[in-house]
């Protein structure tokens, strides 16, 4: 099995067809065929159906095509790897990072990391909830969130880097509380509307749950605090986000305290550039960033 069977295999497996593919890969459709056929003899069963309809996966086909898929990623990374030994062109270092991280860390640590290694580039995807799944199809080399969204990933294959604890703190309007007020319970806040993202984890850091809740679908913290300088109700964003904020809200101290753990998602697997640069950001004093 060679990486280009493997690559011959996924892509006619995405476009449905051997034509579309030889067409891609700059291949004749008897070539593609021909891979096609040496590699299921090699695996010794069938992989493909192959019908008018187009092509699809065997059963046996369905059943290996994760291996197939890691084992894709894994000769892109030798690639990358190699490249970086021999002191040729390296692929940019890919980052996946929450909106507030995004921009209160990361200048710093690219700015700081290229005065190092100055022929280094780097792309960013800036999400949320999306940050899992991109790590899981290998779009990232690294993703900068909080604890709670990483704990289903496997320790065994996956390095969890703490870099510090982002407090969480009570958005409300302007005028709703008396202005001596500079901090509320959980109970109090929770007595208003809450607003808060359908597919935020903050309610794993939340002691009193709230007693009337605005669910929003939206992957930004902007957008949920300008609901809440509108009167609508109130929220608990951590520090990080509150930054640029819109005018008549007040931001308050929640008692009990709670917070959010935020730090690097990495795979154990991944390049050597990749990990330098994992080990540069903890060395950096982020907190004061």
């Amino acid at each position: 099995m060679d990486s280009r069977k493997i690559q011959v295999l996924l892509t006619t497996l995405r476009l449905g067809s051997f034509n579309k593919a030889a067409e891609e890969l700059h291949m004749t459709q008897s070539a593609v065929t021909q891979s096609m056929n040496h590699f299921e003899d090699e695996l010794g069963f069938r992989v493909l159906n192959r019908s008018h309809n187009g092509i699809t996966l065997t059963s046996a086909g369905e059943r290996i095509l994760p291996f197939i898929e890691e084992a894709d990623r894994a000769l892109a990374r030798v690639e990358v790897e190699a490249r970086e030994i021999s002191g040729g062109g390296s692929l940019p270092i890919r980052i996946g990072a929450y909106a507030s991280i995004a921009s209160a860390w990361i200048p710093a640590a690219v700015m700081g990391f290229k005065g190092k290694h100055p022929q280094v580039e780097f792309t960013m995807t800036v999400s949320t909830y999306s940050l899992v799944q991109k790590m899981l199809d290998d779009e990232v080399d690294l993703i900068m969130c909080d604890s709670d969204i990483v704990s289903g990933f496997d320790k065994k294959k996956y390095t969890w880097c703490p870099l510090a604890e982002d407090e969480y703190f009570a958005v409300v309007p302007r005028d709703l509380f008396p202005q001596d007020m500079t901090q509320i319970s959980q109970e109090r806040l929770m007595e208003e509307t809450f607003i808060m993202a359908s597919a935020d984890t903050l309610h794993r850091h939340m002691t009193v749950k709230p007693k009337k809740m605005m669910s929003v679908t939206s992957d930004d913290d902007a957008s949920i605090a300008s609901i809440v300088s509108h009167g609508i109700g109130v929220t608990m964003e951590p520090e990080l986000c509150l930054r640029n904020l819109p005018g008549n809200i007040r931001i308050m101290k929640v008692r009990p305290r709670e917070a959010r753990t935020l730090g690097i998602l990495v795979p154990k697997n991944t390049t050597s550039i990749v990990k330098e640069f994992v080990m540069f950001v903890k060395k950096m004093d982020v907190v004061s960033l």
